[in-house]
C-alpha cells in the first residue's frame, strides 16, 4: 500500500500532507535535519548527527526493508517537516519505528500522525509489535508512544517503547 499525497489532520487539527519517501528526497530530509536543533537530533538519534548519507537514505526508502513516510506543511512542496520509518529488526513480527519532526512542528501532532500511518502499514504487513528507542530525556517521544498504547521503559538513559499491534 502506498500513502498517497494528500491532506491529513494531526491530533491538534493541523493539516499536513503525508506521502511515501523516495530516494530523491534526501536533500529535503537533510535540510530538515539542519532545521532541527541539536537537542532534537540528539533526542532522536542519541547523537546530534546533522544528516543522512546517501546509502542510509537508499536503505530507508527501499520498500523491501520497510516503510518511510514524509510529512509536509500544506504549502511546502519539497521541504518535509518530519519523517518516520519502519525497519525490520530481524525478530519475527517486529518492526522498529523512528520519527524526526522539525522543532517548529513539534507538539502539533505531526509525529503522532506519522506513527498512526505507519501502524496501519505495519498491521497490513503482518507485524505484531513495533519497537522504538529514544533518549530518556525525550519526553515528547515518550508521550507519543504512550498515546499509541506502547509500554515504555527507561534503561541506561534510553527510552525503549514496545507497541503491540492488533489486526484491524
Amino acid at each position: 500500500m502506498t500513502i498517497t499525497a494528500g491532506p491529513s489532520a494531526t491530533r491538534k487539527g493541523s493539516q499536513i500532507r503525508v506521502r511515501d519517501a523516495r530516494p530523491d528526497d534526501l536533500d529535503g530530509v537533510n535540510a530538515l535535519h539542519t532545521r532541527c536543533s541539536a537537542a532534537s537530533r540528539r533526542a532522536r538519534y542519541l547523537t546530534a548527527r546533522t544528516g543522512l548519507l546517501p546509502r542510509e537514505w537508499q536503505r530507508l526508502t527501499d520498500p523491501a526493508r520497510g516503510h518511510c513516510l514524509l510529512a509536509f506543511a500544506p504549502w511546502a512542496a519539497d521541504d518535509p517537516i518530519g519523517y518516520a520509518t519502519l525497519s525490520h529488526t530481524g525478530e519475527p513480527g517486529e518492526l522498529e519505528l523512528a520519527v524526526l519532526v522539525e522543532d517548529l512542528w513539534q507538539e502539533a501532532g505531526v509525529g503522532t500522525a506519522l506513527v498512526g500511518h505507519l501502524m496501519r502499514l505495519a498491521v497490513r504487513d503482518g507485524a505484531q509489535t513495533l519497537v522504538a528507542y529514544a533518549s530518556a530525556r525525550n519526553d515528547r517521544a515518550r508521550r507519543m508512544f504512550q498515546r499509541h498504547g506502547a509500554t515504555v521503559t527507561v534503561t541506561h538513559g534510553e527510552i525503549q517503547a514496545a507497541l503491540p499491534l492488533s489486526p484491524a
